[in-house]
């Protein structure tokens, strides 16, 4: 789902030539974040079932609350954090 919405996404910054990598971040930051958001939260998802260590970059605020409901919840990062 998140590529087909990053493809079409990318077409849009495409069809006005813009394809260097300042229209790429934009691209993934466009619509609030959304493919960064969809990512992260089926990565959370992942290491909540299988407790794997899990070692993200923050990209967007949506990002960042999905990591503290996360560690509230009682989910933990790559070093028991």
């Amino acid at each position: 789902m998140t590529s087909g919405l990053m493809s079409h996404i990318e077409q849009g910054y495409w069809q006005r030539g813009e394809r260097d990598a300042r229209a790429y971040a934009r691209a993934y930051s466009a619509y609030d974040g959304i493919i960064w958001d969809t990512a992260v939260a089926v990565l959370l998802r992942i290491q909540q079932a299988t407790g794997t260590p899990l070692h993200l970059h923050t990209q967007s605020s949506g990002v960042i609350e999905q990591l503290r409901r996360a560690k509230a919840a009682g989910q933990r990062g790559d070093r028991g954090e």
